[in-house]
């Protein structure tokens, strides 16, 4: 608990005009300093009595001219702010609080001046008298506030958290729309790369697969070259799950698997065959008409892709997207808390401090008595020669 001191009162009477609102706040300044009131409370302090001076100006001598008088008082624990006018009553029991949603959704401005004097302030009360208008305000500096609501009622939220909870939630609507059409288009970016790996492994084989259906013969190098080449290209791709090559009649001519050789299978459809766990491309074997200039297809080229290694694909691709969707709210949010600290640290930055200033009369008196100690030691060196042992002061 700070420890109680002497009551200390200041006072300030100016015109009510708008050139004079400086002058208050420096008067308030000047006296915080004194009071030795922080400096977070001394900046709220200034902000209220701001608000409220601004308020008589403007609304209590609208069609008059008069004066305005400050009185500040403080002892230690706690300050008292006193501000007297003959303007217009106006009793700010009769202003009902803002509904900050409002207020954030339709960007008004001004209209907070009381709330934002309860909101600073301990205890704020209104005197109407015949000798005019009286708004008092005290603070206490030895504990921490405590704001009683009504029960059942909502918690109060400052204009700070909401506009900060509505550019959370708009930005993380940003972000899940933006993740949202990527991952549609991720997917099938991702689909159409794989099905193009399995096209291309498939022309590969083109060349070797044409001399055999062009000249079929059962068990020949030709035929056990092309089957090492099959199971090598499944080995090095794994997704794939079968290649076949095929002639016109749907036989079978090679094959990852022995047991398949010389069997057959249904005539192959043009495009990409979509059946259960697998997705089935064909790949024409062509070869040129002699004389002609025109091709024919000699056979087909199976090539069958799983269908849980493209969908294996496609979740790491959502896991990369979803890290750097959660790094951009991450970012966002470390940057606006930055900022808050920012904002905070230049509210109660430290200010000039009376206490660290000493008055222009003692600096004055410290340099005649550096200057007279000089003259003495001049005038005794004249004299005598002793004094030029001891240096002189500067």
């Amino acid at each position: 608990m700070k420890k109680l001191q002497p009551t200390r009162r200041f006072s300030l009477k100016v015109p009510a005009e708008e050139r004079h609102l400086t002058e208050i706040r420096d008067f308030v300044q000047d006296a915080g300093e004194k009071l030795l009131i922080p400096n977070h409370v001394l900046a709220n302090t200034k902000l209220a009595v701001d608000e409220a001076c601004t308020n008589v100006v403007k609304h209590g001598y609208m069609d008059s001219s008069g004066s305005i008088e400050v009185v500040i008082a403080g002892n230690g624990r706690e300050f008292t702010i006193s501000i007297k006018d003959n303007g217009t009553p106006f009793d700010l029991r009769n202003v009902q609080s803002p509904d900050l949603t409002i207020y954030v959704q339709n960007r008004k401005r001004g209209g907070l001046g009381v709330f934002l004097i309860n909101q600073l302030m301990d205890d704020v009360r209104y005197h109407h008298a015949s000798d005019g208008n009286t708004l008092l305000m005290s603070k206490r500096l030895d504990r921490a506030r405590t704001r009683k609501r009504k029960a059942g009622g909502p918690p109060r939220r400052s204009l700070r958290f909401q506009y900060t909870v509505q550019a959370f939630g708009a930005i993380t609507l940003l972000v899940a729309v933006a993740f949202t059409l990527i991952d549609f288009r991720q997917v099938g970016a991702v689909t159409d790369e794989m099905l193009s790996q399995a096209r291309s492994g498939a022309r590969s084989l083109a060349a070797p697969s044409a001399g055999i259906l062009a000249h079929p013969e059962p068990m020949s190098i030709e035929q056990t070259l092309l089957n090492q080449s099959i199971r090598a290209m499944l080995k090095a791709h794994p997704e794939l799950r079968s290649v076949r090559v095929l002639d016109a009649a749907g036989r079978v001519w090679g094959s990852g698997q022995f047991e398949e050789l010389f069997t057959r299978r249904e005539v192959p459809k043009a495009g990409v065959i979509r059946d259960g766990d697998a997705r089935t491309l064909y790949e024409p074997v062509l070869q040129a008409r002699e004389g002609t200039g025109r091709t024919w297809a000699l056979g087909w080229i199976e090539v069958s892709l799983r269908e849980a290694a493209i969908g294996e694909r496609v979740q790491r691709a959502r896991v990369e997207l979803a890290t750097i969707a959660l790094l951009t709210l991450l970012a966002g949010s470390l940057l606006s808390a930055v900022l808050r600290v920012g904002t905070r640290r230049s509210t109660t930055s430290p200010g000039p401090s009376t206490r660290s200033r000493p008055s222009s009369g003692r600096r004055r008196g410290i340099s005649w008595s550096r200057s007279e100690s000089s003259a003495r030691c001049r005038s005794r060196r004249r004299s005598s020669r002793r004094c030029s042992r001891a240096p002189c002061p500067r």
